[in-house]
């Protein structure tokens, strides 16, 4: 019988050889894991598992600022106008998502959560966990498991394709204004996706701690 150590055995990982692998979140293939500050990509689905956090911590940064900065304008600018025979009426985002009472009430309350709320906290958390100087090691971590917890929950891009389909319907009923509202939800739209594809959540971990990595 052969032994643990022959040739053909299947050699048992120990923690510390655990440690050195990360597995591609697409794929679940198994590599070594990067030196810092180093580029990895899945050798077998081409996913991009870390890059250099250096690199892209300054432009992340800059970028969970205008998020926020962004939410807040979206909320009180004019979001869109209706007109009909000689009858208008303009309304922000929140106007339209508040137009809902009684028992919709909770369904309003549902997607200022999911579209307003969630981004912006999720931000502020990640911005917190990028910032060196205002996070601790335990609250940088604890801010940023908590902003990637709720990244499934943060649904801009949904509510902008729902937009896209309302507008739609709509012109055939009245004409239609978009107001400066609607262009800075494209622009949150379009700096969120952004940030998603700049976000290496393994280089982050790995920068806040090498174990949790």
């Amino acid at each position: 019988m052969r032994g643990p150590t022959e040739e053909g055995a299947i050699p048992e990982m120990t923690d510390d050889a655990l440690l050195d692998q990360v597995a591609c979140p697409d794929c679940d293939l198994m590599m070594d894991a990067p030196a810092d500050d180093a580029r990895l990509t899945c050798t077998r689905c081409h996913k991009v598992i870390a890059r250099p956090l250096r690199n892209t911590r300054i432009l992340l940064v800059g970028l969970s600022v205008i998020s926020l900065g962004l939410v807040a304008a979206v909320c009180f600018f004019p979001f869109l106008s209706l007109k009909k025979i000689g009858l208008g009426n303009s309304a922000s985002l929140f106007d339209a998502i508040f137009v809902f009472t009684g028992e919709q009430t909770l369904l309003a309350i549902t997607v200022a959560a999911l579209i307003l709320v969630i981004p912006a906290v999720r931000t502020g958390l990640l911005l917190f966990a990028l910032l060196p100087s205002l996070a601790g090691a335990a609250a940088g971590r604890t801010a940023f498991a908590v902003s990637e917890a709720l990244r499934p929950w943060s649904m801009v891009e949904v509510f902008a394709l729902g937009c896209a389909v309302s507008l739609i319907k709509l012109s055939s009923e009245a004409s239609v204004g978009l107001g400066p509202a609607f262009w800075m939800f494209l622009a949150l739209v379009a700096v969120t996706l952004l940030q998603e594809r700049l976000l290496c959540s393994w280089s982050i971990w790995k920068s806040l701690d090498p174990k949790a990595a």
